[in-house]
């Protein structure tokens, strides 16, 4: 390893371990690519198209285990080599069914996370060696070829991030991560976001409610900021990190925490029976927030607020969001805004502002207050 803990170094014997694998896939992959070349020059042969593609000529299960090895591959070197891992995760994507129909539910997931981790790379110069090895000198030789130059993807069809690499990515920065957030990234959304909620909530509500859900709760810095708004503390923190729900326990904020998809969790809540749903720095990790805002307005009382942020999309996009290559997702305050409509809710107030740095950088995000319509 690398000084760097999120980035890796393969060692000569990791290089040549690799090259032999990669070797045989490379293989599979040139016999594959030649038959489908075949299939489309000889169309008119139905013997030919019926059996000469070499991926029918192998069992299901090796089809699976060898796509499974590319995929992981893929995220190996996400942060070792993008360009290997653009390759890798390209493989999956041509040799799966192009029909969503034809797979199974597994299959399924494991294309549209690798389609995912592909869009986060196609912003990557394939003329850029990536890591070298030990050696001093790229060994990808004559196995290394590029599956990924004619490969068409609908970034629209990106809608979030893969479940468990939020887990991960959380569950590894656990212990330190109050302290990375807060005095390296300058991180302060829950403090913003509080000050803008409470220009509504203080003439509304006596500044008391009754409950609260915090999804995408992390070690409990938006419940420290929150807390005092609920009678008797009652506040519900959710998120996917079980590492993450034990920091937020030691903070005795929470009446409950749960470990659970913030998706999931607000479709089973009891419609009405929530005064207050926020969600600090969530939204990043989501693109499509239709499910989002309707599980938000079913679980919210009349009068109940939302109040969340996002990564503000700049630069006057006409898209509702966008997908980055650092895998996070920023949004366009009008595509917020008509969700808002569309859901029934008033838009209180939104404002952009930095909420954290990047390299140094501030970050734009979109602080948002919206209320759900009364009943009547």
């Amino acid at each position: 390893r690398t000084a760097d803990p999120m980035r890796k170094k393969l060692s000569r014997e990791e290089e040549e371990l690799y090259h032999r694998a990669n070797s045989h896939l490379s293989t599979i992959w040139k016999q594959h690519h030649h038959h489908r070349q075949k299939q489309q020059n000889d169309a008119h042969n139905s013997s030919i198209a019926a059996d000469d593609d070499v991926m029918t000529k192998y069992s299901y299960s090796y089809r699976m285990h060898v796509l499974l090895v590319e995929y992981r591959l893929g995220v190996f070197f996400r942060k070792v080599d993008s360009v290997r891992s653009k390759v890798h995760f390209g493989r999956v994507l041509k040799w799966l069914p192009e029909s969503e129909e034809s797979l199974s539910s597994d299959i399924s997931i494991m294309r549209k996370k690798a389609m995912f981790w592909y869009v986060t790379l196609m912003g990557t110069d394939c003329n850029d060696k990536g890591s070298s090895n030990e050696n001093g000198g790229d060994n990808r030789g004559d196995d290394y070829i590029d599956a990924a130059d004619d490969i068409i993807i609908n970034t629209e069809d990106i809608t979030r991030c893969p479940p468990e690499y939020i887990e991960s990515l959380y569950s590894s920065f656990a212990s330190n991560f109050d302290d990375l957030l807060v005095n390296k990234l300058g991180y302060q959304t829950p403090t913003l976001l509080r000050k803008v909620l409470d220009e509504f909530i203080l003439a509304d509500t006596c500044g008391l409610m009754r409950n609260a859900v915090d999804l995408g709760c992390g070690t409990g810095l938006s419940g420290i900021s929150f807390c005092d708004l609920v009678m008797n503390k009652q506040l519900i923190g959710v998120d996917l990190s079980p590492e993450m729900i034990e920091k937020a326990r030691q903070r005795n904020c929470y009446t409950d925490l749960v470990v659970a998809d913030v998706e999931t969790y607000l479709d089973g809540i009891l419609r009405g029976s929530i005064d207050l749903v926020l969600a600090c720095d969530v939204f990043v990790y989501l693109g499509d927030l239709e499910q989002i805002f309707l599980g938000a307005k079913n679980a919210l009382a009349s009068n109940g607020f939302f109040t969340f942020s996002t990564e503000a999309l700049l630069n006057n996009s006409e898209r509702d969001y966008v997908l980055h290559d650092c895998a996070r997702f920023s949004h366009n305050i009008r595509y917020i805004e008509r969700l808002a409509q569309e859901h029934g809710f008033s838009i209180c107030k939104t404002v952009q502002t930095p909420i954290r740095k990047n390299k140094g950088k501030n970050v734009m995000g979109n602080l948002v207050v919206l209320q759900k319509a009364s009943m009547t």
